[in-house]
């Protein structure tokens, strides 16, 4: 009788046995998306972030964390197809670093599986040809627009508008304030904002 077959399929059973255990083990976690992780974030969490030699376009990444009671990340895997994967080496040492509030189970923190997303982008590029800041004088009229817009999860998206005529914030999704809103300003204070940004951005150059 030839004993290789059976021992062979045997061993086959124990190893597929060993692979549904540890299924089993890892699916017995408590396990959070993507809306509930952004409540335990802890700064500083960036989500976007620029790496050289990221390609323009979607270059987002899937992530499942495993996350201590302590709130520490201690195991990070990357669940996209989309060919993002590639740029996982760049971002992992900092992933692994990011902090969160404890997830609790039964009302105790626990240890558990949680869904990230990461944006890659390429750095910033200065353009080629400086403008020089215009000069700011004390009867100018200064606009200042930060627009942000969604995104495919819960990003917030609004758009604040601050002049010497006073601020107006409008806030569409995930947001606190819903809607259009309006709040006076000192106009002198606007100008000295808009001074300060252009010092800034003429030391970038």
């Amino acid at each position: 009788m030839d004993i290789k077959r059976p021992i062979s399929a045997l061993l086959v059973l124990l190893c597929s046995a060993c692979v549904f255990a540890q299924d089993d083990k890892r699916s017995s976690l408590p396990s959070f998306d993507y809306e509930v992780a952004v409540t335990h974030e802890i700064k500083p969490h960036r989500r976007t972030i620029p790496e050289k030699g990221v390609e323009p376009g979607f270059n987002q990444l899937s992530v499942i964390l495993t996350v201590s009671p302590a709130g520490e990340v201690i195991d990070a895997k990357v669940s996209s197809g989309t060919g993002s994967e590639k740029y996982w080496p760049l971002v992992e040492g900092e992933v692994r670093q990011w902090k969160f509030t404890p997830f609790e189970e039964d009302g105790k923190a626990a240890t558990a599986e949680v869904q990230e997303y990461v944006d890659l982008v390429p750095p910033e590029r200065l353009p080629i040809v400086h403008v020089a800041a215009p000069v700011v004088r004390a009867d100018s009229i200064v606009e200042i627009v930060l627009e942000r817009s969604g995104c495919f999860g819960s990003c917030p998206s609004y758009k604040v508008t601050v002049s010497t005529n006073g601020i107006v914030f409008e806030g569409s999704g995930y947001v606190t304030a819903s809607g259009k809103h309006n709040d006076t300003v000192n106009p002198d204070e606007v100008r000295d904002l808009a001074r300060l940004i252009f010092i800034r951005w003429t030391q970038s150059i």
